[in-house]
């Protein structure tokens, strides 16, 4: 055999190789094809859609779900009779003793703030005030007690124990350290309910 005729025959071979693997390649490239048309079939694929197209129907006011979440949604717990009494009976603007025509004073109001007036350190004829939120946490026949808050944050300042001692006589029990309060040798502050403004 001439080498002419050995070299033919290899690249014969190869030529025969090569063919058969790009057979193969598309056989296996037709199967999954198919097979993979055939799983699609039933298989919903994504559709664009313009939303200007797309009408959305308005949500109605008397939808059964609405009424629902409504439900599921936490109730704020009713106040108990005896805390708003005590809360009722407290609104109002209460008077301190005098001290040389400077009288402080603390007024309830029933939005749930007060307002603090008391004689200025700095300026002998002057007064300063404050402003805070107040609830009353406990309250039992004349005795309660009453927390302050900061107006603006909401953070609990203090906490005073009260006493009505009639209708018209409030007393913060002691011991106090509050300088807006006139303090008693016995460590309480008196106040007294301002009378209501005459009417001309």
């Amino acid at each position: 055999m001439s080498e002419d005729e050995g070299g033919g025959s290899t690249g014969l071979v190869i030529g025969m190789i090569i063919g058969g693997v790009v057979v193969l390649l598309l056989v296996a490239a037709l199967v999954f094809g198919a097979g993979f048309l055939f799983m699609a079939r039933d298989i919903d694929m994504p559709v664009e859609i313009e939303m200007e197209d797309v009408a959305v129907a308005p949500v109605p006011i008397d939808d059964p779900l609405i009424g629902i979440i409504k439900e599921a949604a936490p109730a704020k717990a009713p106040e108990p009779e005896h805390i708003r009494k005590a809360r009722e009976r407290l609104v109002g603007v209460w008077l301190g003793d005098d001290i040389g025509k400077r009288r402080p004073s603390l007024e309830f109001r029933g939005d749930g703030t007060a307002r603090w007036l008391w004689p200025s350190a700095a300026n002998p004829n002057g007064m300063e005030a404050g402003d805070d939120a107040w609830e009353v946490k406990e309250a039992e026949k004349n005795r309660l007690k009453v927390r302050f808050f900061d107006n603006l944050n909401k953070e609990l300042v203090y906490e005073h124990q009260l006493r009505f001692d009639g209708d018209d006589r409030l007393i913060i029990v002691g011991p106090l350290k509050d300088a807006r309060m006139i303090i008693g040798k016995d460590g309480n502050a008196v106040y007294q309910r301002k009378p209501a403004e005459e009417k001309p």
